[in-house]
């Protein structure tokens, strides 16, 4: 499975894994992205999100914090970690 890690939005989301324009079916088949720019900045958080949360959005907060990414040679693991409460919060089930 691909990564695609990226910064600057003064905020934080993570897709579900995507392909072609939309969700990847099979998951697998797809590569996630995160974009995580919540370390805090004078301009304050990317506003406004679109109106309604795309299918392919997994998780997209307003709220500084920072995060972890541990690698070996077959895995992946990331944790996200605000440091202060969550502000509109958008959490899409898969």
């Amino acid at each position: 499975t691909d990564l695609v890690l990226n910064g600057h939005v003064h905020a934080y989301e993570r897709t579900h894994p995507v392909a072609r324009g939309g969700l990847a079916s099979p998951p697998e088949s797809g590569i996630t992205h995160i974009t995580v720019g919540d370390g805090g900045n004078r301009e304050h958080f990317a506003r406004p999100w679109e109106p309604q949360q795309p299918a392919w959005s997994a998780l997209r907060e307003y709220a500084y914090g920072w995060g972890t990414l541990e690698l070996n040679e077959s895995h992946a693991a990331a944790e996200r970690r605000p440091v202060e409460p969550t502000r509109r919060p958008h959490r899409r089930p898969r």
